[in-house]
């Protein structure tokens, strides 16, 4: 149980850090393209 706990922990975690990573990352693309081409 506390190994199955802690698994599920640590993929909630990598989630949880990759998550806004991704959101910040399309927005700034997004500005950058539209920056790039007007």
């Amino acid at each position: 149980m506390n190994h199955r706990l802690f698994a599920g922990a640590s993929l909630l975690a990598m989630h949880a850090t990759r998550a806004p990573a991704l959101l910040a990352s399309q927005p700034r693309s997004t500005t950058s393209r539209s920056e790039v081409h007007p």
